[in-house]
């Protein structure tokens, strides 16, 4: 809009012309915008602080109350939030309202679930509580399609999950039946739960952090039982490390392919950066030797190939299966990436899988380093053919990052250590200078 003011001034363009980018671009409503993010970040701030205000003010006064009175103040503070929450939500002039107040509700839920557990003396851990209320925040977000509470649910189960986690196994089997059924199979529940969501909100940001929580949660339950016992389930870590980026590329080629709209456009995106992602991190922390020798212990003690097989895993390596035939037989054009990721993805599982087989994986971190230098160099490429920074910083660095750990911990030297990072640093300029000339090139 100030470009447009100033081409007015300047004589390039006329009236007419002015008001036919203001109608096309919305100049009327770009003050209106900024307002509006600005009262929802405003609204958010003070719903918070409003909801934190009424739990002090009801922990003051709890202990004069009887058993009675308290359910009523409960009940009564949820029932009434959030039906007002949802009648301005409804409202066009008092949407963002709203929302602060349903968000506002959400968390009033939280705080009726813990002060009713205690009033009933029902005892439990933490980690019940987030999963629990979490599900309640869940339904929440399907029925009104709101980001900010599938944002809010997939935080609290997240804390729910890892609260589990780090309990112990002796916690987690006096827990109610329905809370051990989401730890033990989170993975499955992460893509039944949250990825209906991000379509439901047509939110970017929902899809990410499900991807995410689907990612986490599938590659700690790969390696829980190497932590757990000592022992190494070698299938478990095959599958968690290379189905990840299989899927995730996959996906995001077929949502590419059938796109009909921008957010699934973004969709597509997202999930091709996350096979990226995913596969440079797992080629990175596999090319450490400590990771290999003292983490998955991939030692001729434990040669015998064990076979466990789960639910999760099977499923999803169908899964992965699946969309790859999918991908075959519905993109009449394959992409060079497209077979480069299938490669890289089959290398992951053939090398893990060699050296369970061989007992012994010694050799294994030089051979993800060349994975790693692999794919640092799809990333340069790809960035190069995209105009993508993102892509080939995150190579670059990742490369980078890698040689810097390998000298950090292999050399004492401390003339030699300042030697390799000025000439990283120099490195790293020239190749930004490199990347951007040839970007400019190319353009």
């Amino acid at each position: 809009r100030q470009e447009a003011d100033r081409w007015r001034a300047e004589g390039l363009i006329d009236n007419d012309f002015y008001d036919r980018l203001a109608e096309r671009y919305r100049f009327d409503e770009l003050e209106s915008e900024a307002s509006g993010t600005f009262i929802t970040v405003l609204i958010g701030l003070g719903s918070v602080l409003i909801g934190l205000g009424i739990l002090s003010f009801v922990a003051a006064n709890w202990q004069y109350l009887d058993k009675v009175a308290r359910i009523a103040v409960l009940l009564t503070a949820l029932l009434t939030v959030n039906t007002g929450g949802f009648y301005l939500w409804q409202r066009a002039n008092s949407r963002r309202i709203g929302q602060g107040l349903l968000l506002l509700g959400a968390m009033i839920l939280g705080a009726d679930l813990a002060l009713l557990a205690q009033l009933f003396q029902i005892s439990g851990d933490a980690f019940i509580l987030f999963m629990g209320w979490s599900i309640g925040v869940l339904l929440m977000a399907y029925a009104l399609g709101l980001t900010s509470l599938g944002t809010m649910a997939i935080a609290l189960m997240g804390c729910g999950y890892w609260g589990a986690a780090s309990v112990g196994i002796d916690a987690r089997e006096i827990a109610p039946v329905w809370a051990q059924w989401l730890y033990v199979y989170m993975p499955i529940c992460a893509v039944i739960l949250f990825l209906p969501l991000a379509y439901r909100c047509r939110s970017p940001l929902i899809f990410l952090l499900g991807a995410i929580a689907w990612l986490s949660s599938f590659q700690f339950a790969a390696t829980e039982y190497t932590f757990s016992s000592g022992g190494v389930d070698r299938p478990a870590v095959v599958l968690g490390c290379s189905l990840p980026l299989l899927i995730f590329w996959a996906m995001g080629r077929l949502q590419e392919q059938f796109a009909n709209s921008a957010y699934r456009q973004r969709f597509a995106h997202l999930g091709q950066r996350l096979a990226v992602g995913s596969g440079g991190l797992t080629c990175f922390v596999l090319s450490l030797d400590y990771f290999i020798s003292d983490v998955l212990r991939l030692r001729p003690n434990n040669s015998n190939f064990a076979d466990v097989w789960d639910l999760d895993r099977l499923l999803f390596l169908g899964v992965a299966i699946l969309l790859w035939i999918l991908l075959v037989r519905h993109v009449s054009r394959w992409q060079s990436n497209d077979w480069l990721m299938l490669l890289l993805g089959l290398s992951i599982a053939g090398l893990l899988t060699a050296a369970g087989l061989m007992g012994n994986g010694s050799w294994l971190p030089a051979m993800f380093f060349l994975l790693l230098a692999a794919i640092t160099l799809i990333c340069i490429r790809t960035s190069l053919q995209t105009a993508d920074r993102g892509a080939f910083y995150f190579g670059w660095l990742l490369l980078v990052v890698r040689i810097l750990t390998w000298f950090t911990f292999t050399q004492t030297d401390l003339m030699l250590k300042s030697l390799l990072f000025i000439l990283s640093g120099a490195v790293t300029i020239l190749m930004g200078l490199w990347f951007e000339r040839r970007l400019q090139q190319s353009r």
